[in-house]
Order: structure tokens, then sequence, then C-alpha cells
């Protein structure tokens, strides 16, 4: 018989209860709360993996350049100059330094642009594998398991098709990529700890933030969120910490500013035909307004279209589920404000990807899943049913991954055979024609493959080549008629909407053809067609 509390005395502490004879005790929570500090994971595994994931993208990186921007990336990141909006100055300031260094060593620019997505992309894939393990570890799971389980969303991520597209092809994918999951590292090391947060640390973390700025506008999906937070633990720090967090996070994108007006204004720079050194066209730049036409629907290519049934939205239902199931996991299962950041992002940036309409939108999904499949483990164990079912499927989806690898790598080494083939094809028709003055018209990105022979390998120099898509847009088109004295559309009008290029550009090529003697072409690769138009009697 149990003796009587007295009262206004704290009631015995229950003895713990014993399970019935015949009956398991009940399942403890797979996670204990969230605290601060403890221990880190190991980090030579994530070392490890970065190192591997950069040899592999570093064999299957090609020495040309590939298709969509790739050409007009090498060029920028050669020559310094200005991409296409939003100009990525972080990109093309570390690629451009990372290029010379490799020069030494006599590799060359297509190549040395190839490689930088690859080192970005192994550096991407380390800190994927560090991030996991530290949301893992964060919560209770011995270091060396944590290791191990983070592998499994590391790897996943780091032979999908699209991914290693990124980072074996000159494209900024890769470094935005690796910049966001060293942000959403830096948000973790900040909500390990509950001292109050130091100038130095705040300053670190707002150069993080605003780093994303300084490449990609879609950095902002991810960067507010987090940033929202990370703002009371900085504020703890009273002025001085957030006075340093607000500088860090302007510095970068300031300077990614300023190396565009810089650029723009040097009239020996490769740049976008359409910028202007005026703040009202930097402006326009920078936030990417020429291409607001393209927002509020979706349009990818039918190659596009089937990249992403097979390689992207399974990978996105799981990376969602998996972030939504680590935010809403049990009370005391260890969600943290970090995980509803990320889930934020990742809504926000689906959200985007599905209403950005441009043919080639699948890499605007990698972040989500990277994202994702990091929080796939925290959400596994954090419901009591996943954590007993994952146990034995735990081989299973090793076993699987094991077998979708050596099909995904096989993709990624077709790609660069195919795009060698295509860049063979390309010089060729190239070098057929006559180092002497004339037009070249190609509608496509790719005609900065010519430019790219121009200027790094000394072919064609005398030739003017001539894309009628940017030309269509008034800025390109005057500084077309003050640099040669004749306007490409003369009596042709400009189309609001840019639709059958083909006809564009032989529409574009006929009326080149009857405003000057000298020879234009009209350059088709696609079907190995290089040809001179024939000059109308009057201009004979």
């Amino acid at each position: 018989m149990t003796a009587p509390t007295a009262p206004g005395a704290p009631a015995a502490a229950a003895p713990p209860s014993r399970p019935a004879p015949g009956r398991r005790a009940a399942t403890a929570p797979a996670f204990p709360p969230l605290t601060p500090g403890g221990p880190l994971p190991w980090a030579w595994p994530s070392l490890a993996l970065a190192a591997l994931a950069t040899c592999l993208y570093g064999l299957g990186a090609g020495t040309v350049s590939a298709d969509g921007d790739s050409s007009e990336l090498t060029l920028v990141l050669a020559t310094l100059g200005v991409a296409h909006p939003t100009g990525y100055p972080l990109y093309t300031l570390l690629g451009h330094g990372f290029g010379r260094l490799l020069g030494v060593a006599g590799v060359g620019w297509p190549q040395a642009a190839a490689l930088w997505s690859a080192v970005a992309g192994g550096m991407a894939v380390g800190l994927l594998h560090a991030l996991a393990a530290r949301l893992l570890v964060g919560r209770g799971v011995p270091r060396t398991r944590a290791s191990v389980v983070a592998l499994l969303p590391a790897v996943l991520f780091a032979a999908n098709p699209v991914w290693t597209y990124e980072t074996t092809v000159a494209e900024v994918g890769a470094l935005h990529l690796m910049w966001l999951v060293l942000a959403l590292l830096t948000g973790e090391a900040l909500a390990r700890t509950s001292r109050p947060c130091s100038p130095r640390a705040a300053l670190l973390a707002g150069l993080v933030l605003g780093a994303g700025l300084a490449h990609h506008l879609s950095s902002l999906l991810w960067s507010l969120p987090l940033a929202v937070v990370l703002w009371p633990r900085i504020a703890r720090g009273g002025t001085r910490a957030w006075a340093a967090f607000a500088a860090g996070a302007l510095v970068p994108p300031l300077a990614g500013a300023g190396l565009v007006a810089w650029r723009a204004a040097d009239p020996a720079a490769v740049r976008w035909p359409l910028l202007e050194p005026t703040p009202a066209s930097l402006w326009e730049h920078l936030t990417g307004a020429q291409y607001r036409h393209d927002l509020g629907r979706f349009a990818p290519s039918p190659a596009q279209a089937s990249l992403l049934e097979r390689h992207v939205y399974p990978g996105l239902g799981l990376a969602l589920l998996g972030l939504g199931l680590a935010v809403t996991g049990p009370r005391g299962a260890g969600a943290s404000p970090l995980l509803g950041a990320m889930l934020a992002g990742a809504l926000a940036q689906t959200a985007f990807a599905f209403g950005y309409g441009v043919p080639d939108p699948a890499s605007y999904f990698l972040p989500v899943l990277a994202a994702g499949f990091a929080c796939v483990p925290v959400a596994v164990l954090h419901w009591p049913l996943t954590a007993r079912i994952a146990g034995p499927l735990k081989p299973v989806a090793g076993v699987w991954i094991a077998l979708l690898l050596p099909g995904w790598i096989g993709l990624a080494a077709e790609r660069t055979r195919t795009l060698a083939r295509f860049d063979e094809r390309v010089r060729a028709m190239w070098a057929s024609l006559p180092d002497e003055p004339g037009f070249v018209v190609w509608a496509d990105d790719m005609a900065h493959k010519l430019r790219e022979y121009q200027l790094l390998d000394g072919r064609g120099r005398a030739l003017v080549v001539v894309d009628p898509v940017p030309l269509a847009h008034p800025v390109a088109r005057a500084r077309f008629v003050r640099a040669h004295g004749l306007d490409p559309f003369a009596g042709l009008g400009v189309p609001a909407r840019l639709g059958d290029t083909a006809a564009l550009a032989d529409a574009v090529a006929r009326s080149l053809n009857q405003g000057t003697e000298l020879p234009v072409y009209r350059f088709e690769p696609a079907v190995s067609s290089v040809r001179r138009l024939v000059k109308p009697a009057s201009a004979r």
C-alpha cells in the first residue's frame, strides 16, 4: 500500500512501468529532442566522397563545350565577361581564376570550364553527405552510423543523370547547389549552439547567404526562409551581430553587381548583347527582367519532358515527402526551425520550376532533390512506423541504387560522346567557310560555339556570327546597325514573340543578303548544312 502524500509536498516519481508478460515495451521515439552542442559527425567520409565525386565528374567532363549555354559560359569564363541574365558574377569570377590555374598546365578553356563544374559538383556532393550526417547526429544517432546512412541520399543524388549533366559541362547549376548545401550547413551549425551569436559568426553567415544572390537570383527562395530562422539567434548577439550579418549579406551581391557594371562598360569584353552600361539596363540584367515573359507557364521540350518523367518526378515526390515528414515529426522527435526553412525553400523552388516556361527546366528541380534527400533519413527515423519498415528496406535501397548506378553512368558517358560528335561536325562546317568578311546566321544559343572558335582557336575571325533571336531586341539591333551599317530586320519588323526560329533565321539571312555585298551563309548543323545565299539580281 502506497503512503499518502502530504498536502503541498511534491509527488514522488512514478516507478518505471514493466510490460505485461508476453508483451514488448512501447517503442521509444527514434530521436531525442534537438539539443545544442554534442559531437559532430566524422569529416573524412564527406571529404572522401567529395574527392571521389570530383574525380568521376572530371573523368566525364568533355574537352569541348556542350550544348545550351555551355559555349557562352566558356567564353565568359575565358574573358571574364558577362553571361546572360542574371550575369552569374560569382561563378564567373571564381571560374575565371580556376581556368587560369588549369591553363598553366595546358588545359584549354572548354575543358577547364567543364572541370569547374566537376569540382563544384563534387564539393556539393560531399557537403550534402555532411548535411545529412549532421542532421542525424544532432538527433542522437551515433556518428559512425550517421555517416553510413548519409551515404544513401548523397549517392542517390550524385548519380542522377540530370545532376551528372550539370557537373560535366560548363553550367551554373553545380555551383548553385554547392552554395545551397553550404548555406544549409551554416544554418545547421548556428542551430546547434545556444550561445549568443558572435559578430564573426554572424558576418560569416551573412556572407554565405549573400553569396547566393551574387550567383543566382533563385537563391532568394532559400536564403529568405533561412534568414528568418537564423535572425532570432543572430539578434541575441546584439547590435554588433546583426549589423555584421547585414553587412555580410550585402557585400557579395554588391560586389557582383559592380563586376557586371565594370564589364558592361568595357567594349572589349564578351557580354550579353542586350546589356548596356546604364543603371536601367544593369538592373534589368541583374534581376532577370528580360525573362519575365517566361513566368507563369510550364513548357519543357519533348526531350526534357522525358527526362523529367524518368529522373526528376519520382525523386521529387520522395524529396518533398521526406521534408514534410521531417518537419511534422511527432512531438519530441527533434524537428527544428531549420527543417521548416528547408521545406519552405523546397516548396518555393518547386513552384518556381513549374512556373518558369523555359524549354530546359530540369536543373531547377535539383535543389529540391538535394535538400529533400538529405532529410529522408531524418523523416524515416522520426516516425516509429517508418523506422520499423526502414530496417529491412536498407539493403533493398542499397541494391536498388547499385542497379541504377551503371545505367545512369552509362547515360552520362553516352551524352559526352554525343556532344563530342556534334562539336566535331560543327567544327568541320565552320572550317569549310573561307576566312574572309561575311555574315554567318545561326539561330541557336550554340551560336556561341562559332565565337568560341574565333576567340579561342583563331578560326574565321573575319566572319560575323549572327544569332537573330537576341538581335530582335532593340538594344542588340541598334548595336548591330552601329557596328555594321545595316539593319538585319530591314523590311521585316520584329515579332512580339519569337516562335519559329528557323523561319526567323531565314528571313534575317535574306535581309542581310539584300543589304550587303558581303557573302551571307545560313548555318544549320542540325541538318549538316551550311550554304551561301545567292545574291539578288539587283545586288550583282
